[in-house]
């Protein structure tokens, strides 16, 4: 139902007498335009939620760069340690071969 309706519908079921009847229906624009932009559940809701879904949205920005720098420093860390591991394997190699050729 159309807010414009709702307001008519409303005016029509007051009793005649009623104090506010008279302003209402002098004033249904302005009525309707308050009402209007008064309150509208349903889109503050959706602005809360989309505040929301924006706020997620840059969590997950953040937490992929953090990820992603984890990552970085982990790849880093392994490669570190395989060169050291090949350059251990060398070493061993080495002085196995010294210690053949002394005996």
């Amino acid at each position: 139902m159309e807010l414009n309706d709702a307001v008519d519908e409303a005016v029509s079921s007051m009793p005649k007498d009623y104090v506010l009847r008279s302003f209402i229906v002098k004033n249904q624009a302005e009525v309707i335009g308050m009402l209007d932009t008064e309150y509208n559940e349903a889109e503050v809701r959706e602005l809360f939620m989309e505040d929301g879904r924006a706020e997620e949205r840059i969590n997950t920005k953040r937490e992929k760069k953090r990820a992603d720098k984890a990552e970085a420093r982990a790849n880093e860390e392994k490669a570190r340690a395989d060169k050291a591991e090949e350059e251990n394997k060398r070493l061993k190699e080495e002085l196995a071969k010294l210690k053949t050729l002394i005996g």
